[in-house]
């Protein structure tokens, strides 16, 4: 892990802080990334498994199994939960830098680009956590898991490789950026 001593110097000690944040919430992304990825390698076994019970016929599948599908299902919505969490600090840390920074053109312009990706797993954060509101009437929440993408309420959370490597990308770019801010406010400066 990164110490704060190794990124750029930025004009403010809150820019800093929140730059060295969004790298721990990113590598908490990657990890949750990582992790639903197996969860549907284990879904994916666990269905072919049920299959061919279902295909010898046998009427009462291993309750074992069940249990085993269940409790993969659980974990991997936790995983998005958590997944989700992590990519709204990261959206937050990203509004506290561009207030610390002044609103840089360098943020700006990867904002324009990515910003909608952001909100959206913002929003499908804010539905997920709010389930339990929803419990007195039920037929208002619908999740369906397709393995590659979860669908809260009709809209969609990418959860594939896909958007992995595009939450990386925009990391990257944000880092890029806080770089050349670093680099141009240090040059202007006395």
């Amino acid at each position: 892990m990164k110490k704060p001593e190794d990124f750029a110097r930025l004009p403010s000690r809150n820019a800093e802080v929140a730059s060295f944040l969004i790298q721990s919430e990113m590598d908490h992304v990657r990890l949750q990334f990582r992790r639903i990825k197996e969860h549907e390698m284990i879904f994916h076994s666990l269905q072919e498994q049920k299959r061919l019970l279902r295909d010898l016929e046998d009427e009462n599948p291993h309750r074992n199994l069940i249990d085993q599908i269940s409790r993969n299902e659980t974990e991997m919505v936790a995983d998005i939960h958590y997944l989700l969490i992590s990519i709204s600090m990261v959206r937050k840390l990203w509004i506290c830098l561009e207030k610390e920074l002044g609103n840089p053109p360098e943020l700006s312009d990867i904002k324009s680009k990515y910003w909608a990706i952001i909100e959206n797993y913002y929003q499908r954060r804010g539905e997920l956590e709010h389930i339990y509101a929803r419990i007195k009437n039920p037929s208002g929440l619908k999740i369906f898991h397709s393995g590659t993408e979860l669908s809260i309420n009709g809209q969609a959370v990418d959860i594939s490789q896909k958007a992995e490597k595009t939450m990386v990308e925009i990391f990257s770019k944000i880092q890029s950026a806080l770089r050349r801010i670093a680099v141009r406010t240090d040059t202007s400066e006395p």
